[in-house]
């Protein structure tokens, strides 16, 4: 139960930094055009 947790818990984070990296790259994508 413990290791699936965990597991999916990195998950969320993973999602949700790589979700506010994908964000700003696209704001400096909009700013350089």
């Amino acid at each position: 139960m413990d290791r699936i947790n965990s597991t999916g818990m990195s998950t969320a984070i993973f999602n949700v930094l790589f979700g506010i990296f994908n964000n700003g790259v696209d704001k400096m994508d909009k700013q350089s055009h």
